[in-house]
């Protein structure tokens, strides 16, 4: 299955058991061996870092500038619509103005490495903030629009599959600041870019850490594909997100279906304390999206579930199924256990499906005039996520949902595997 995937970086790493050449793609998560067999897990504490390694000079004597690398989804609230787009980008993150703003090419026709803080070299600090390099990239021309749009945005939300840091080499000869990759000078040496040089960022404890891939209940393989961020145990039925450089277990259900012959889809089932907007209960989000429902006195006591798609797609595909689910709000016959049949790898984790809400909220409102306006008011407290996997089965070209009738082309679907669950 293809579907939105962007352009991977590639990752070289040798294999932390024997040695051997890998190499990886930015979104990979499982370090598999061809040498060796062995199956590692790739853990950071909070987000990837990797750097371009200088083509000629020496990396002790080189001087790494920060970037941001964003791939994902990207939408923008303004009057009186959504906007959105698939954002794959690097931006400068040093806030130096000598720096080129984006990394270009050459991270998609050069090999990354993992960075690590204890490497005998200089890192240049980091003065943006995600967010902070994210309004940066917005006020870039030809963002969203043929010309630079300048108005009022309600809300804006990145649910990305890679938010990571990439290092870019320099180094200083004859006066000159030169790119490490290039050989070639940038900027003339001044004294205020020297004094910038010579800062470099503290010593973190940032790393890469790999696991082996084990069901920390059972001890046995766990399954997923290559950019799983939730992976499977088959022998106890249990699921595992990976947090922090650890392992924790994830809450699932399984929506029952009498044919084996299907593909089952990874959607998150959230819960969210709202305030800003009187949305309590089912019968307020009637009520929003206006639909033709005759109210049942029930329903004021019903909780709202606001729902995301847990695997890698377009926007647009990825605000259709939000807006139906949170509205059909499916309550099936749900398992706890893994049947055997297809399964699509969980690639979009709890925290940045919660990012969504808002963008759903708003695209569920049919009073847009009305309620826009309020969204910066609008405060999201998450309470908790369960991931639903629902069957889909295969027709020609189209992935049919009969319960929730509804389907979805196959090519917009994001994830290279199919995991099959015997």
């Amino acid at each position: 299955m293809s579907g939105y995937r962007g352009s991977a970086l590639q990752v070289e790493h040798p294999c932390p058991q024997c040695g051997g050449p890998v190499i990886l793609e930015e979104t990979d998560r499982f370090l598999s061996c061809n040498y060796c067999h062995v199956r590692l897990y790739i853990f950071s504490k909070d987000y990837f870092r990797y750097y371009l390694p200088p083509s000629k000079h020496p990396e002790s004597d080189t001087i790494f500038a920060p970037y941001w690398r964003f791939r994902g989804l990207y939408f923008s609230i303004r009057p009186f619509d959504i906007k959105n787009k698939v954002l794959d980008t690097s931006f400068s993150a040093s806030g130096q103005e000598f720096l080129p703003i984006s990394m270009g090419l050459r991270t998609q026709t050069l090999k990354l490495k993992f960075a690590d803080s204890e490497m005998k070299t200089t890192y240049l600090p980091n003065q943006l903030t995600v967010n902070e390099a994210i309004s940066r990239i917005e006020k870039m021309t030809h963002f969203f629009d043929s010309h630079e749009y300048t108005g009022r945005i309600f809300h804006k939300a990145f649910v990305g599959d890679t938010v990571s840091m990439i290092y870019a080499p320099l180094y200083i000869r004859n006066r000159a600041i030169y790119d490490g990759v290039l050989d070639r000078p940038i900027a003339t040496l001044t004294q205020s870019r020297q004094e910038c040089l010579e800062q470099p960022v503290g010593k973190t404890a940032w790393r890469i850490d790999f696991k082996p891939a084990l069901c920390p209940d059972c001890g046995w393989d766990l399954s997923g594909g290559r950019d799983s961020v939730v992976l499977l145990c088959r022998n106890c039925d249990s699921a595992w997100h990976s947090v922090k450089g650890t392992f924790r277990k994830v809450d699932f259900r399984v929506v029952r279906w009498r044919d084996r012959n299907v593909i089952y889809l990874p959607c998150w089932r959230m819960s969210a304390e709202i305030e800003g907007v009187d949305l309590k209960s089912y019968a307020d989000l009637v009520k929003t999206a206006n639909l033709p429902k005759a109210p049942k006195p029930e329903w004021r006591k019903k909780e709202i579930f606001f729902w995301a798609p847990a695997f890698r797609t377009h926007p647009h595909l990825f605000m259709r199924l939000a807006r139906q689910m949170t509205i059909l709000q499916p309550e099936g016959d749900y398992n706890d256990s893994f049947p055997r049949s297809a399964f699509c790898p969980v690639t979009l984790d709890s925290g940045e499906a919660f990012e969504s809400i808002k963008v759903t909220l708003a695209n569920i409102a049919v009073a847009k005039r009305k309620f826009f306006p309020k969204l910066p008011s609008v405060t999201i407290r998450p309470l908790k996520a369960m991931l639903v996997f629902f069957p889909f089965t295969v027709e020609g070209n189209e992935l049919v949902q009969t319960q929730l009738k509804f389907s979805i082309q196959r090519n917009t679907i994001g994830g290279p595997e199919i995991l099959a669950t015997s």
